[in-house]
């Protein structure tokens, strides 16, 4: 019985846990939050021996803030990421219509993208890259990557999500000192929903160059780049903060921006496992033993009673015999006979020792 009420405490202690942090998050978005759009952000690694310079930089923003409203996006390029991408259909959209929803999405398709000018193919060309992010109260939070199969390429070559090598040459890549180069291209799709909801595309680049001779000119990143970073930001203390960003799974640049203070860290509920097993009992082993009776011996022996010896009678007088017929002699006095003398006390001793019945021995 005590260990079944212990299973149900345990069982509503974990239920409402759960409870409490889903309600907590639901809360969180209530309290306000934001979503942030972006089209493309572009690092390039600086490579003397390639003569490469680095660049970072991300084109295209819509962002909506607590206070709610719609956002079709800002198209303005303060960074020059122009001058190496070229985007077709671009379309960004951030909404926040407080408490119902937060959502985010991206769409358009790059045309070229080129890390420099002399370069004699595009590096990068896709299709249509659509990705989004929205968080309801009422139900789940989703996140979305969706790209034809195919139509997202490298030199030509398609990049699925993974990890793809394609060879290269110096006059493809623009790299007048490299005769040829095997390329690395680690495809993520991120589709998160917690500790926040983000959606986007990476793609991280890296290469292996030779001169004509053989020799190593570069080996290791070229660039990184992002499509369609999108993120829902829910404030207040039912949202865990975000972690530390790894390379090519993560978009820290592109939520940095956010303008609502980072909300502080809240524990992480402790997932619910389930009722505690409840131990076998231990069997029964079964009634005690009845010991055996203790056979009846019948009664105890009475001890004998100690004979008790009273003193010796005193005869009386003797009878007088009766005259015979016809006598005519005198009548004689019969004569006094002693008292007998009381017994030794050997001779009492000796008598308790006497079983019960014997006579008393003479004196």
């Amino acid at each position: 019985m005590a260990t079944t009420l212990r299973s149900l405490l345990l069982t509503a202690t974990g239920s409402l846990a759960v409870l409490g942090a889903v309600l907590a998050m639901r809360a969180s978005a209530a309290t306000g939050g934001s979503v942030l759009a972006r089209g493309v952000e572009l690092e390039v690694h600086g490579i003397p021996a390639l003569g490469q310079e680095a660049f970072a930089g991300s084109w295209g923003r819509a962002f909506a803030g607590p206070s709610g409203g719609e956002d079709d996006g800002d198209w303005a390029d303060p960074d020059g990421v122009r001058a190496f991408v070229s985007l077709g259909g671009r379309r960004l959209r951030a909404r926040v219509a407080a408490p119902v929803s937060w959502e985010a999405t991206s769409r358009f398709d790059v045309r070229r993208l080129r890390l420099n000018p002399r370069a004699g193919q595009p590096l990068l060309v896709t299709g249509t890259v659509t990705t989004g992010v929205r968080w309801r109260p009422s139900g789940p939070v989703s996140a979305s990557v969706l790209a034809a199969p195919g139509s997202v390429t490298v030199l030509g070559r398609p990049v699925e999500a993974g990890t793809t090598v394609i060879p290269a040459t110096g006059a493809q890549l623009g790299y007048p000192g490299v005769g040829s180069a095997v390329l690395t291209v680690v495809r993520t799709d991120v589709r998160r929903t917690a500790p926040r909801a983000e959606a986007g595309m990476t793609l991280a680049i890296s290469g292996r160059m030779l001169d004509a001779s053989g020799g190593l000119v570069h080996d290791g990143p070229l660039a990184e780049v992002t499509l369609g970073g999108t993120g829902v930001h829910c404030a207040g203390a039912g949202v865990t903060p975000r972690p530390a960003p790894s390379p090519a799974s993560d978009f820290a640049p592109s939520l940095a921006p956010f303008s609502e203070p980072a909300p502080a860290a809240t524990p992480a509920p402790v997932p619910f496992l389930g009722p505690a097993a409840t131990p076998a009992p231990a069997p029964f082993p079964g009634p005690a033993a009845t010991p055996a009776p203790v056979p009846f011996l019948g009664p105890a022996a009475t001890p004998a009673p100690v004979p008790f010896w009273a003193p010796a009678a005193i005869p009386g007088p003797a009878a007088t015999p009766a005259s015979s017929a016809g006598s005519s002699g005198p009548v004689t006095a019969p004569t006094p006979v002693p008292a007998a003398a009381p017994a030794p006390v050997e001779s009492l001793l000796t008598a308790l020792a006497a079983p019960a019945g014997c006579a008393r021995p003479p004196a």
